[in-house]
């Protein structure tokens, strides 16, 4: 399968690309600028320019999108927003018009809001727990509204020619050079992303088990570790921190904040790295 990764030089992208050509993948990388070393050839472009979209994913069997700002990287939200936005169209466009299978977006558990910015103040809301891909977003911040308007972009491109998913990451973390214990008081006020989070190392192999399901049309998934970054039990941290959210089974039986089952049936993934 040849698959066009963009964003490649980022955090997630080195490893996606790594993952990828260790599973035997035909990968082509692109970024704006060198950042870190990938193991092909990386090709320079700005997808904000509709004809290189074309260019770069003509003969490819999929796309992963991971391109574009990361986070509120920029103060200016309508920049954020609007070069965002203006990115998912022109791959998306450009993908079903080549004749791409399938996408794979990177977007983020921010849309389900609770990242609070100096544009607007938090408006958290947990529909549920424990959460998954269905649950309905609630931005924030113009990033995160960026990457809901990229989710329902892709659920409007996807059809009977193209397999469309989009994946909510939660916090991304290197295992090896991260360390929990540090700043606890930190991490516990930080409520967002019912304190999930994943390795770059499983997130990346999420991609690949994506790549080699068969998953028609549209769907989204929302992967995490079944730990939580507080090391606590999911019942002490459901008792403390979400005391009136709705549960959709017995407190007792549920083992994390976020569950990955339908995931895990329809491409086999789990997460392996500690």
């Amino acid at each position: 399968m040849k698959v066009i990764v963009t964003g490649a030089t980022g955090k997630l992208g080195i490893h996606v690309c790594r993952t990828l050509v260790s599973a035997g993948f035909s990968v082509r990388a692109t970024d704006k600028i060198y950042r870190r070393q990938v193991p092909v050839r990386l090709e320079l472009a700005n997808l904000l320019d509709r004809d290189a979209c074309y260019r770069l994913v003509a003969a490819s069997d999929a796309v992963v999108h991971l391109a574009g700002y990361s986070d509120m990287a920029i103060s200016d939200a309508q920049k954020l927003f609007n070069e965002n936005v203006a990115i998912n169209m022109n791959v998306f466009q450009a993908a079903q018009q080549t004749g791409v299978h399938s996408i794979v977006f990177s977007s983020s558990i921010q849309v389900l809001g609770g990242h609070s910015s100096s544009e607007r103040p938090s408006r958290a809301f947990l529909p549920y727990l424990p959460l998954d891909g269905d649950a309905p977003a609630n931005p924030d911040n113009a990033y995160a509204l960026s990457k809901l308007v990229g989710e329902i972009m892709l659920q409007y491109f996807a059809g009977a020619n193209m397999n469309c998913v989009a994946i909510r990451y939660p916090w991304l973390i290197d295992p090896a050079k991260h360390d929990f214990h540090k700043h606890k008081s930190g991490r516990e006020k930080k409520v967002d992303g019912v304190f999930s989070y994943l390795s770059f190392s499983d997130a990346a192999d999420l991609i690949a088990a994506i790549l080699r399901a068969s998953l028609p049309g549209f769907r989204i998934y929302m992967p995490a570790h079944p730990n939580n970054r507080l090391g606590r039990a999911t019942a002490d941290v459901v008792r403390k921190y979400y005391p009136n959210v709705h549960l959709r089974r017995p407190l007792h039986e549920i083992k994390a904040l976020i569950d990955i089952s339908r995931i895990e049936t329809e491409t086999g993934w789990s997460p392996t790295r500690p």
